[in-house]
């Protein structure tokens, strides 16, 4: 973590992303190494495309670790504006960080949910199972904004 940490200028911002996607999956928090990533993130984070910014935001709160603020309040931020655009696995996956950190961004939240709610409801309408959706991430999308007390039309599907 140390290498990649000292390195971190010379990476590309996609290697940021993955070393972040990596790490995230240690079974210990590399301080070093996620410190030097969002310093270098905050700067590169709108270049990112919705799918990576949504990894950076789960590999950031993996551990549970509350120094990662200003970079979720930036996802949030990109979230509210490119919702409608991303896939919604991707929504669900930032959805599920800002639940993990205990971060409360109600625009970004909202615009989630109403992205994911035009694939839920032509599904409904077809009686047909969700190709976007699936079952796990309706329940994620769903317990992570009424965990902030968010309400949405979802749950009378």
């Amino acid at each position: 973590a140390h290498f990649f940490s000292d390195s971190m200028s010379e990476m590309d911002i996609q290697q940021v992303v993955q070393g972040s996607v990596l790490f995230s999956s240690a079974a210990e928090y590399q301080e070093h190494f996620f410190q030097a990533a969002e310093q270098r993130l905050l700067d590169n984070l709108s270049s990112l495309s919705p799918h990576h910014f949504s990894l950076v935001a789960s590999a950031f709160t993996a551990h549970l670790n509350t120094q990662h603020d200003e970079l979720l309040i930036r996802v949030a931020r990109l979230l509210e504006m490119h919702a409608m655009d991303m896939d919604p696995v991707d929504i669900v996956r930032c959805l599920r960080a800002f639940h993990r950190a205990v971060l409360c961004f109600p625009g970004a939240i909202n615009a989630g949910l109403q992205a994911c709610s035009v694939p839920l409801y032509r599904a409904w309408l077809l009686r047909k199972p969700s190709p976007e959706l699936k079952p796990v991430h309706l329940a994620e999308l769903l317990e992570s904004s009424a965990f902030f007390g968010i309400q949405s039309d979802l749950v009378r599907i």
